[in-house]
């Protein structure tokens, strides 16, 4: 029994993956002038040099950081007509953050465990947890690049992508924005009681701890 729900869940995973890969592979590339140049200055501010191509996706209907190895970033067209530039910027700082904490390598790694294990109920919820906890610390990654006065805009800017947001793609090899009201509670907390002292204290402390 626990060899054919291995079986299962790796053969589901893959399709599931080699579908969505297949398509964005047909999508357009995002040639914009003004969107590539707010891109690529957030992901200078962000001290990030890889190239990571701007795709057109209409069947992922929230930002998408998709691929560890060659990471790419989707954004649909209604991205591109309902939000500012000040919002896209926000956007792409989320976006990035995702990629320079190397999420869908992490996210990779725990299905991998999951598959292993997916009779317990107690990892798949640490699963959900975790991804939710990345949204969160994407958006302190992502609240330490803006002003603090920004911080509201900020916010307002998440609630707006999830009134035009249909869809969710539960899968390993991207990072993308949760709709759960619990989730978005938490964030909208975070975002409006986040302060850059604590976050790099904190961050100090971590390298600290792992030293």
């Amino acid at each position: 029994i626990w060899l054919t729900g291995v079986i299962l869940l790796s053969v589901a995973t893959f399709i599931m993956n080699r579908r969505l890969l297949l398509y964005i592979k047909k999508q357009p590339v995002i040639t914009d002038e003004k969107i590539v140049q707010i891109f690529e200055k957030c992901k200078q501010s962000m001290s990030i040099q890889r190239n990571i191509p701007l795709f057109v996706s209409g069947k992922v209907s929230s930002p998408t950081v998709f691929g560890f190895i060659r990471p790419k970033l989707l954004l649909s067209s209604v991205h591109m007509k309902i939000l500012n530039e000040q919002q896209l910027r926000y956007i792409f700082y989320h976006e990035l953050a995702h990629i320079k904490r190397r999420d869908v390598g992490v996210n990779w790694l725990m299905h991998g465990l999951l598959i292993l294990n997916w009779f317990n109920p107690i990892l798949w919820y640490a699963y959900s947890c975790m991804r939710e906890d990345q949204e969160l610390a994407c958006d302190a990654l992502a609240l330490t690049c803006i002003d603090s006065e920004e911080q509201i805009a900020y916010g307002h800017t998440i609630i707006s992508l999830l009134e035009h947001y249909s869809s969710y793609y539960q899968v390993p090899s991207i990072a993308n924005f949760s709709k759960n009201k619990r989730a978005l509670r938490r964030r909208i907390l975070m975002i409006k009681k986040f302060q850059k002292k604590s976050y790099r204290w904190s961050a100090i402390g971590a390298v600290a701890v792992i030293a």
